[in-house]
């Protein structure tokens, strides 16, 4: 097929005829479009460029072998970046390079529901700072939320997590951030 045709696909359709018509050759043209985004989400949560090149691979690879259990319940982009998101995990947690701290978020004195409005008064540069702080999971899904602009639903299914501790893990993230923020830069 020329690819002014295929251009006219959406992924969805590109996955079928792939699957179900048998045109391996075309997951070429997802590779193309999704090589670089999968190869920075990777790194905004690992930090490391081999590893990230490394895992961009991996993924990408797990996504074609694993196009037969695309069930078209959310966008492509979506299920791509569910695989992301628990492949970059898995290596993190695997190499033990995620953080287990724990913060008390009890004895902090905010409202029921941070608003975004507080995270954006932060300051964009000590913000970053204090992104690269967090836990690669709660700066995932921040990143998600704010950067990547998914809706409750999209992160839920991402995480495979019921909608309350979806909503309760934003939520400790946000905390994170303010408390951390405030314990760098409020002297």
């Amino acid at each position: 097929m020329k690819t002014e045709i295929i251009n006219t696909y959406t992924d969805e359709q590109l996955v079928d005829l792939i699957v179900l018509e048998g045109k391996s050759e075309l997951f070429s043209f997802l590779y193309k479009k999704y090589q670089l985004i999968v190869y920075k989400k990777c790194l905004t949560i690992t930090k490391n460029v081999d590893v990230s090149e490394e895992l961009t691979q991996d993924i990408l690879c797990k996504v074609f072998d694993k196009l037969k259990e695309f069930k078209k319940q959310s966008t492509f982009s979506t299920w791509l970046y569910s695989i992301i998101y628990h492949e970059c995990i898995n290596y993190l947690r695997n190499s033990k390079k995620i953080s287990h701290q724990i913060y008390d978020v009890e004895d902090i004195d905010t409202e029921d529901d941070i608003e975004l409005i507080e995270l954006e008064g932060l300051k964009v540069s000590r913000l970053d700072e204090v992104l690269n702080l967090l836990p690669a999971i709660d700066k995932a899904i921040l990143l998600m939320k704010y950067q990547e602009g998914f809706k409750l639903k999209q992160i839920q299914t991402i995480l495979n997590l019921t909608e309350s501790t979806t909503k309760m893990r934003i939520k400790r993230a946000k905390i994170k951030v303010l408390k951390l923020y405030n314990n760098l830069y409020s002297k």
